[in-house]
């Protein structure tokens, strides 16, 4: 991916769709069914203006294989997915919507923070409604635990960027 974010998610049957991670710059999109016979298993939606390099699957197999670092790179893409699975399964098992917010709030600080004297700024800009696909809820719980946060000192926002102070 060139430019922008992605979201990706799954859709069932009915139309619900469940959050699974969100892409910027730099990251790997479908690397993981290069190296399976399955068609995609999820969806992807831009979440912002994007710009992505589209490679055909057996020549991004060759591609990879035949450089190191990029080995290295689709390993690290495939982690850190991996992670994020894992701790939508916790989060969505045993967090409440407080919980889920503050942790994603802190994953994107950690992914896309910029260090100020305040605390961590979060640098990408999202919606109350995309923070709900993210944690399982709706636009209304989150923008409620999103003013609580801001009530008790935990969070602020500012030209519509959030920030986790210290």
């Amino acid at each position: 991916m060139i430019k922008g974010r992605i979201r990706i998610y799954l859709l069932s049957p009915n139309g619900a769709e469940r959050h699974l991670y969100i892409v910027g710059p730099g990251n790997i999109i479908g690397e993981s069914n290069v190296w399976v016979d399955e068609a995609f298993g999820y969806n992807a939606s831009t979440s912002s203006t994007a710009r992505v390099l589209r490679i055909p699957k057996s020549s991004f197999y060759d591609i990879v294989m035949s450089e190191p670092k990029l080995i290295q790179k689709v390993l690290k893409s495939l982690s850190n997915k991996q992670s994020a699975l894992l701790l939508q399964t916790r989060l969505m098992s045993f967090s409440d919507v407080g919980e889920r917010v503050l942790t994603i709030l802190r994953q994107l600080a950690s992914s896309y923070g910029k260090e100020t004297t305040k605390g961590t700024t979060i640098s990408i800009p999202f919606t109350h409604q995309e923070l709900a696909y993210v944690v399982g809820s709706s636009r209304v719980s989150v923008s409620y635990v999103m003013n609580e946060l801001c009530e008790k000192g935990i969070i602020e926002k500012q030209n519509g960027r959030y920030t986790l102070l210290t």
